[in-house]
């Protein structure tokens, strides 16, 4: 889900400068600065992973665009919400019960008001925002949860 911590979210005047005014200057959409945290250290539980993130050649670590920032923080989210209660296909939610980033309340939400009639949630002990991808039960839940249905 693309909802952010409030510990994550600018100041509220910055969101409302945010909403009305930066966005609607012209050409300034396209500009890489939007205000961002590093929030690597909020995402995975062992060390030797946080390292492996943080020397990958291949993670993007340049400031957003405004534009995209706009649409993740103003849009998405609203755009989201208004459609959960129409997901009517199977799906897995899998989400760590320690994640600060993206607030597991949001995905018990999804689960709860979705109409989808074959749905399961999986909040995994410990784990913060990005300790999903790297857990080998991770990986043995999602086999079995599709081998169960194929």
């Amino acid at each position: 889900m693309l909802y952010v911590s409030d510990d994550l979210k600018p100041p509220w005047i910055i969101l409302q400068l945010f909403r009305h005014v930066i966005i609607k200057i012209p050409g300034l959409v396209t500009w890489p600065v939007a205000p961002s945290k590093d929030i690597q250290e909020w995402c995975f539980t062992d060390p030797r992973v946080l390292e492996a993130e943080r020397t990958n050649p291949l993670n993007f670590d340049s400031k957003p665009r405004l534009g995209s920032a706009y649409c993740l923080a103003m849009q998405a989210p609203e755009w989201m919400e208004s459609r959960l209660k129409a997901v009517s296909c199977p799906f897995l939610i899998v989400h760590g019960d320690a994640d600060v980033v993206t607030d597991p309340a949001v995905s018990r939400t999804l689960y709860e008001v979705s109409c989808s009639a074959d749905k399961t949630l999986q909040m995994v002990e410990g784990a913060k925002h990005a300790d999903c991808f790297w857990r080998k039960e991770t990986y043995a839940l999602v086999e079995n949860w599709i081998a169960e249905r194929v």
